[in-house]
């Protein structure tokens, strides 16, 4: 009976974007009294937009057998809020019709993953002296797990920084604006220095199942596409939040939950690829960033647990500091710069934190844009967004970029000098 139930939810597939008339968006505004209970259901409930500054912006979408518990346990602490329909969510932009495989490669709008691919070819065989394809892995439907590796050859070992996006479907900004990135790096020669003196690894989509299943069935789907078997549950699960499944702190969240952390801690194909990736490269593997969407934050571990900090915190949040002020040259952004579980919440099992346990020095969370303030909200970006996040994105890169390379330069001159003297 369980094969049957895999075989017809693989097969048995609606062929239009799921309506949500029977969901609805709760909007919280954050204050000292409600901050405790905002975080206990950040835990259960699907989080659009999560605040932790005073009057900010609270955006949850709430399932049917959600609504009625969670306004009569908001009503029971006192918490405003306001309740209204949802509908349909759905695509917001221009170009080609973005359920559809038709046409080319259009960097300025949403893509499928295919089309992605494409380009990331095209990019390869055009400057093949500054880039190469890498594939990692692939995903429990076969697709596979690219990277790209962007700088000059060199005969002496260069420090490098990973990235990735897309690793939640939905946050289709996140991989469309690390797109645009990409292909500023390779055509603009004013980062030609970057690339002599740094290798940049970058994974635009990590979790392509779940982002063709948001093109085509779902929009607000969050996790990969992988079907298991959750002992909590008790049922057969379809899918887990990527981002809450690595090994280190990992903790077991429900499958029902949208934070639904798998069976155990690098249970995913995902996982295991980025995780073999990352030990082997740990030597030379500086920075590591994981791109989400939304809130305009700059995150940096712990994520496990509140008030758990790196070794290094201070040196992390100075540069986050500098980021935030690159970022805002391009048009006035105000990134916040927070810690991921005070900020937020806890996420046990995330993609920062494994990169950190590891070694990696400088390991950050990016919440892209929006953050409510201009009529914008939720994962539904304007494809207009698309090169100006970019642009902001690729600001705050040059201030890691830089850090990463000067480091590199003292620790060479270091070597150097010890050398001398034992000479």
């Amino acid at each position: 009976m369980r094969f049957f139930l895999i075989f017809s939810f693989c097969c048995f597939t609606v062929l239009s974007q799921r309506q949500y008339f029977d969901h609805k968006f709760l909007t919280i505004r954050t204050s000292l009294e409600n901050e405790k209970v905002l975080k206990e259901l950040a835990q259960k409930l699907d989080f659009h937009r999560f605040s932790s500054r005073l009057n900010g912006k609270n955006l949850i979408l709430l399932k049917p057998h959600e609504i009625e518990k969670t306004k009569d346990l908001l009503k029971k602490n006192g918490t405003t809020f306001e309740i209204k329909d949802v509908g349909y969510i759905k695509y917001s932009g221009k170009g080609i019709d973005y359920l559809s495989t038709r046409g080319d490669f259009n960097i300025s709008t949403y893509n499928d993953f295919d089309l992605q691919m494409e380009s990331l070819d095209s990019l390869t065989q055009k400057y093949k002296r500054k880039v190469k394809k890498i594939v990692l892995g692939e995903t429990f439907e076969k697709r596979p797990l690219v990277a790209l590796k962007l700088g000059f050859e060199s005969k002496n070992s260069k420090p490098s920084i990973f990235m990735n996006a897309g690793i939640h479907a939905r946050e289709w900004i996140t991989s469309s604006s690390i797109l645009w990135l990409i292909n500023e790096l390779l055509s603009n020669e004013s980062y030609k220095e970057f690339l002599k003196d740094l290798d940049i690894y970058i994974a635009p989509m990590w979790n392509p199942d779940g982002y063709q299943f948001s093109r085509t069935k779902e929009r607000n789907w969050r996790k990969n596409r992988r079907f298991y078997e959750d002992p909590e549950d008790e049922e057969i699960c379809v899918g887990i939040d990527l981002n809450r499944n690595y090994p280190f702190k990992w903790k077991h969240q429900k499958c029902s939950n949208e934070n639904g952390s798998g069976p155990v801690g690098g249970s995913e194909l995902e996982t295991q690829a980025l995780m073999k990736f990352l030990t082997k490269n740990k030597d030379q593997l500086k920075g590591y960033i994981d791109f989400h969407s939304f809130g305009e934050h700059i995150l940096y571990p712990f994520a496990y647990k509140k008030h758990i900090y790196p070794t290094n915190v201070e040196e992390l949040k100075l540069i986050g500091k500098k980021m935030q002020k690159a970022i805002a040259t391009v048009r006035d952004t105000e990134y916040d710069l927070i810690n991921i579980a005070d900020g937020m919440y806890p996420a046990p099992g995330s993609t920062a934190d494994y990169a950190k346990s590891i070694g990696i020095r400088y390991s950050y969370g990016f919440e892209l844009v929006p953050d409510g303030k201009h009529g914008i909200d939720g994962f539904n970006v304007p494809d207009t967004e698309i090169e100006p996040t970019g642009r902001e994105v690729l600001a705050a890169l040059r201030v890691l970029f830089e850090r990463i390379i000067r480091d590199d330069e003292k620790t060479s001159l270091n070597q150097k000098t010890r050398t001398s003297m034992h000479l």
